[in-house]
């Protein structure tokens, strides 16, 4: 080869390096994800939908209907009854899943005495007051376990004594309505027991959430 030849080849650019592929700096999600196909089988959850929170910290109201079973010392017949409870929550004590509940209740009691006692029959009335504990509530249903103490009152039916007992029961309620646990449905067996005689309440009721 020439010394010119090798002089020209010397002297020409280099061959030009091909442009580099240009990427985009920034890349937003809605332009690398597409959203779920409507034939998912586990579709993400929407945001937009809302859903009633399951709580147990309002005050609720219980209006109830049902009846009352006497201990036999009492000789009487059970009786209808129906009363009105009121729930407040107590965030304060541990777990939050305790609540006081006030209840009042009327029924009657007929006893199946001898024709010569008098005032055999009368007006029943009972107060109570206590903690229940929430053993399980959900956007479906709710279980509630009870206990505290009543005052039960015979008016004036023979040979019976007023006083104080001891009370225990469990409430179970089902919502209604879907997703909306401001109502409630509820089945409410209580036990009263003063040391000597008892009596069996056997109610069910509305709940109303506020």
């Amino acid at each position: 080869m020439t010394p010119f030849v090798v002089l020209l080849l010397a002297s020409a650019p280099p061959p030009s390096a091909p442009d580099a592929l240009e990427l985009p700096t920034e890349m937003s999600l809605s332009e690398t994800a597409a959203g779920p196909r409507e034939d998912a089988l586990f579709p993400f959850p929407d945001p937009q939908v809302r859903r009633a929170p399951v709580s147990s910290n309002r005050v609720e109201m219980n209006l109830f209907l049902g009846a009352v079973v006497f201990d036999g010392d009492f000789e009487s017949d059970p009786f209808a009854s129906g009363g009105l409870m009121l729930r407040v929550p107590t965030p304060f004590l541990p777990t939050g899943r305790f609540a006081l509940f006030g209840e009042f209740f009327v029924s009657k009691m007929e006893r199946d005495l001898d024709p010569f006692f008098e005032d055999t029959e009368g007006v029943v009335l009972g107060g109570a007051l206590g903690l229940d504990f929430s053993l399980y509530r959900s956007e479906e249903w709710f279980l509630l376990a009870q206990a505290g103490g009543v005052y039960i009152t015979f008016g004036d039916i023979v040979e019976t004594d007023d006083g104080f007992g001891v009370l225990v029961g469990a409430m179970a309620g089902l919502h209604p309505i879907r997703r909306d646990t401001r109502y409630a449905l509820t089945i409410n067996p209580q036990w009263a027991f003063d040391g000597d005689n008892w009596l069996l309440l056997i109610h069910a009721g509305l709940t109303l959430r506020f």
